[in-house]
């Protein structure tokens, strides 16, 4: 993992909390050039001791429009782009290109978080009313075109090695029931997403299935540091996000995310708090036998779920698009596993 490569120890003393704008490691490349917001250059490293990089460097540029990396793709200044929503229809029907399009079934899973620490939703029934108030199997099939699997639960299909059923089939009337029992007042409930295009269309749908309900939802949309300083904060009621593993194992969803300790910043956005949980997860952490693990993380999850305070939605699935040009291009299920050393031209 990337947090364990080893990087020599007088820089990162001479840099301190700025070595990561100073990056110097043991890898295939090294870094030649960092333009922020435009683009990183690497450098093949010609003393690396494993297998050498077969290019001579790779490119990172990031460009924020849609239209504009279409663009540069399609004039050939490109050698791989990441589809972006707007396209996939385009290139998936295009029958030269789909043959250069990969992709993986991603370790991620995208949700709807609900802020436990206050009203509304730090009461169970109107967490769960929200879950049953939308209907995400459509979302996922029109909206978002199949582009994932459906989650039921906050770990990923893919690592789950035990079965969960999906407790919130959409129902708007047994949501409509729950509120009223709760006696819920009208309030507006605000709704923070970033202003990517492809999330304010489905937070709009969200926003129709829940008004539906009767709940009157405010959108705001916001810059993505200031959207997370929002969250990591606390001053939403509901959020979109989306968690992707930075290693391939369970414990990386349930940790991070629901452990009480973890409110904020630190993974647990919704501020959900269940000492059962935590304890679960803990016993999950500190137990070797795999059986024993997947039990207790399996109890966990269970609990989580009945507990609502995600509504989760689909694990993606990724597709890039590459020039007929390149060879042995592959996505990996964790992006800091690829070296970058197998691609040639």
């Amino acid at each position: 993992m990337s947090a364990a490569y080893v990087v020599p120890h007088e820089e990162a003393e001479k840099w301190g909390p700025d070595f990561s704008s100073h990056p110097v490691g043991t890898g295939p490349f090294i870094l030649k050039e960092w333009l922020p917001n435009r683009e990183i250059r690497l450098e093949a490293r010609e003393d690396y001791f494993d297998e050498p990089s077969k290019v001579k460097g790779i490119i990172y540029r990031i460009i924020p429009e849609d239209l504009t990396a279409v663009t540069e793709f399609e004039l050939g200044n490109i050698d791989i782009l990441t589809i972006p929503a707007s396209e996939y229809s385009r290139y998936k029907k295009d029958h030269k290109k789909k043959n250069y399009i990969s992709s993986i079934q991603g370790l991620n899973t995208y949700y709807i978080g609900l802020n436990c620490s206050r009203p509304p939703f730090n009461n169970i029934n109107m967490r769960r009313a929200i879950s049953y108030a939308i209907d995400r199997e459509k979302i996922l099939n029109t909206i978002y075109e199949k582009r994932g699997r459906l989650s039921v639960g906050p770990v990923p299909d893919l690592l789950r090695k035990w079965g969960v059923q999906n407790s919130y089939e959409y129902n708007p009337q047994k949501a409509r029931d729950l509120i009223a029992k709760e006696g819920f007042s009208p309030r507006t409930i605000y709704f923070y997403i970033t202003a990517d295009q492809e999330i304010v269309d489905i937070a709009e749908v969200v926003q129709s299935y829940i008004r539906a309900v009767g709940m009157e939802v405010k959108i705001k949309q916001l810059e993505w540091s200031a959207y997370k300083e929002a969250i990591n904060k606390g001053e939403s009621d509901i959020f979109y996000l989306s968690w992707w593993a930075d290693y391939p194992d369970p414990e990386n969803f349930l940790f991070p995310l629901f452990h009480s300790s973890n409110h904020g910043p630190a993974g647990n956005r919704t501020r959900y708090t269940n000492q059962v949980a935590d304890a679960l997860i803990e016993k999950g952490q500190y137990t070797i036998d795999e059986k024993q693990r997947n039990l207790f993380y399996k109890k966990a999850e269970e609990m989580i779920i009945a507990d609502a305070p995600w509504v989760p939605l689909w694990h993606k699935t990724d597709f890039t698009i590459r020039q007929p040009r390149l060879k042995n291009y592959k996505i990996y299920p964790i992006y800091s596993m690829d070296k970058g050393t197998d691609i040639s031209f």
